[in-house]
């Protein structure tokens, strides 16, 4: 099975696709098991995870995301761009169970033209992560993307907040892949017993102690009062 999570940026769902990829039955899409961290310092105790890469150069972003922008500017030709990995290939092919981060906004766009279709949308789980605190949302995106010119004018700011008054939780507008699950990551950060059962649902075995250690890393562990 390969579980694909689906996520707005600003969520949190590199952090939970990492924490994911710590399954006792999941190989991750790049082989490598580790914390997947920026090595950029944010304030106020804010974390950035990245996402594994899955996809060959020279476009190694999420399938339908702002990182896609190279992809929309060009013909439908040019979308055999999008190339999965040989190794993500190999696990696929052997219905070896991992994990793949993308956003929603263009995904339909991308795969549906894409020749390896087939082999994005085999044995596909789709997870929808989201979260209800919607100024949270914001200010994380804001934190980790400093650098975008909208965040900086602050109309990234005022238009993410019209996007959420506009459109009701969870989707917020995006569009409606069909998923299999739906995940509120704010219910993540304040039970193990909501994740694990959730988990369980959908076949993905992991151990406490890594849900411990990424509640730590990235400084989502509840404060006593």
């Amino acid at each position: 099975m390969q579980y694909w999570v689906f996520f707005i940026g600003g969520v949190g769902g590199d952090g939970f696709a990492n924490l994911l990829e710590h399954g006792t039955n999941i190989t991750p899409v790049d082989r490598k098991l580790k914390w997947r961290l920026r090595r950029q310092y944010y304030p106020g105790e804010k974390v950035a995870f990245t996402n594994a890469i899955y996809l060959n150069p020279p476009f190694e972003g999420k399938i339908g995301g702002a990182e896609s922008v190279i992809l929309n500017k060009t013909s439908a030709s040019n979308l055999d761009l999008i190339e999965p990995t040989e190794y993500y290939r190999y696990l696929v092919d052997r219905k070896i169970n991992t994990v793949i981060t993308a956003h929603s906004w263009k995904y339909n766009f991308h795969i549906n033209q894409s020749k390896y279709k087939n082999c994005f949308e085999e044995h596909q789980h789709k997870i929808w992560l989201y979260s209800l605190d919607t100024q949270r949302i914001i200010d994380d995106f804001c934190v980790k993307n400093s650098h975008l010119k909208s965040v900086q004018l602050g109309t990234f700011q005022i238009v993410a907040k019209q996007q959420f008054a506009r459109y009701k939780s969870p989707l917020y507008g995006t569009p409606d892949l069909n998923y299999d699950t739906f995940i509120d990551i704010d219910l993540v950060w304040d039970s193990w017993d909501y994740l694990n059962n959730i988990l369980s649902e959908i076949g993905i075995d992991l151990d406490r102690k890594y849900y411990e250690e990424y509640l730590d890393i990235s400084h989502r562990r509840k404060k006593l009062p």
